[in-house]
């Protein structure tokens, strides 16, 4: 990844400004150091994204709730057009952090709820990118954010349970997972990969496979 992390906290006006510093810094770090895929990417191939954290409510020394803004553009072939696909808000954050540490992140296991709620979220941009470039591409990754979903289960802090909300990171995976939605992923390549890329070389034929799409 080449992410783009901000940490805002307008609420928590008595916490030095290095402790938020410290915690952008170590997100950044999780973020755009870490080996999320198999895959190889050069570094002009890295997915550029935003996470903007508002810290809402320190409730104390270590411990935190706020909201997580993720935002991810695709890319269109032969232009510097970026296409929105990803703008989500989370709304329910809740995490400890202690100054001037690593994120640390275990794909078997729930290790802290910081790193699992960061681990989803790349895990999800990228499942949505590989749908942008091929068909239903994205479902290895999608899997990978099920299974961070899974092992969070037994936290303490919400967002991960079915019975909690309507619009949580359990229900965005699940829906994407399903049947029901399979019509979206079509169109995220479709509008994409058939539309926007091919512009480059056919723009009429690129309009119109957007609008089809």
């Amino acid at each position: 990844f080449n992410c783009k992390v901000s940490v805002l906290a307008p609420q928590a006006q008595s916490t030095p400004k290095r402790v938020f510093e410290s915690m952008e810094t170590s997100i950044s770090q999780m973020m755009n150091t870490r080996r999320w895929t198999a895959l190889n990417f050069s570094p002009q191939e890295r997915i550029d994204c935003n996470m903007l954290l508002t810290i809402n409510e320190q409730s104390g020394t270590t411990t935190y709730k706020g909201t997580l803004q993720v935002i991810y553009s695709r890319p269109v072939y032969g232009s510097d057009y970026m296409s929105p696909v990803v703008d989500i808000l989370d709304n329910n954050v809740q995490f400890t952090f202690l100054e001037n540490t690593q994120i640390e992140f275990a794909p078997e296991r729930f290790t802290n709820n910081l790193s699992s709620v960061i681990a989803f979220y790349a895990y999800y941009i990228l499942g949505v990118d590989a749908d942008t470039y091929s068909p239903n591409g994205g479902s290895d990754f999608y899997a990978q954010a099920q299974t961070v979903v899974t092992n969070a289960q037994n936290a303490s802090e919400s967002g991960w349970k079915a019975f909690e909300d309507q619009k949580n990171r359990y229900w965005l995976i699940d829906n994407q997972q399903q049947a029901a939605f399979r019509p979206l992923r079509d169109f995220l390549y479709e509008y994409h990969r058939d539309g926007f890329d091919a512009m480059g070389t056919d723009v009429a034929g690129g309009r119109k496979a957007c609008a089809a799409a």
